[in-house]
Formats: structure tokens, sequence, C-alpha cells
């Protein structure tokens, strides 16, 4: 099982990618950038994805204690231009991370993810178990 960390600074995307690796099987910890550790034992994380937001020293420090480079870049939506060049700091330090963006589709993150996992053919899709439950009214009989 892949162990994945994303670095967040409460955005909708983590959230969304994070549902999507448990989807195609990882092990996924979601962590907002106030709350990790300087002694978190990063090399055990086969991905670690920082979301805009998280600011340039946090980033800093995990290119520095990281010997892989398997990174993954959350992009913020392209309205807020002070976002976008926070983000482009963070892309900088990072120039061969892989960026997935708000506007993505599921599938496309979801390929984006299997691909940069490097997930086999053999790979199978563990949708959840849905139980639905509905009210059926009773007749009134007569």
């Amino acid at each position: 099982m892949r162990k994945i960390l994303i670095v967040d600074s409460s955005s909708v995307l983590a959230m969304r990618v994070k549902v999507l690796l448990e989807l195609i099987g990882c092990e996924v910890e979601l962590t907002h950038f106030s709350m990790l550790h300087e002694e978190e034992l990063l090399n055990d994380y086969d991905l670690i994805a920082i979301a805009h937001g998280t600011p340039l020293d946090i980033a800093q420090l995990l290119v520095a204690q990281v010997s892989k480079d398997n990174f993954l870049l959350l992009a913020p939506k392209a309205e807020n231009g002070e976002q976008l060049n926070a983000f482009s700091e963070l892309n900088r330090l990072m120039p061969n991370a892989v960026v997935i963006y708000p506007f993505f589709v599921n599938k496309e993150i979801s390929s984006l993810l299997e691909s940069i996992l490097e997930l086999g053919s053999d790979f199978i899709l563990q949708l959840p178990t849905v139980l639905l439950v509905d009210h059926i009214p009773q007749r009134l009989e007569k």
C-alpha cells in the first residue's frame, strides 16, 4: 500500500485528492501545515502533496528533508492573483513536481495519480460499498 502525505492549507482540492488516493488504495494522511512536525519521518511517504497556501519556508523544509523527488502541487483557482504568485514560488522550488489544478475533473486527477504512483495494469479501483436505505410508505387498508 502506498503511503501519501498531503500538507494542506484548508483547501477543497486537497480533500478531493485525498478521497481519490484512497479510492486507488493508498494510505493518506492529510495534515494542516501548522501541524507538521520537524521530526516526522518524511522519507516513509511515497508521495508528498503540497497545497497552495502552504508557506514557502515549510515547503523548503520538506524539500530539504525528503531524499526522493516525488512531489505533487495542488494549485489555487486562477481568480486570485496573490495566491497564484505565492504558488509560483512553490512551483519554482519544486520544478519537477506534478501540478493538479482545481479545474481538473476527477478522472484526470485519478489518471495523473496512477501514473505518478506507477500503478500497474493489475490495479483495481477500490470503490466504496454503499448501502441505500429508502423509506417505503405503508398503504392504508380500508
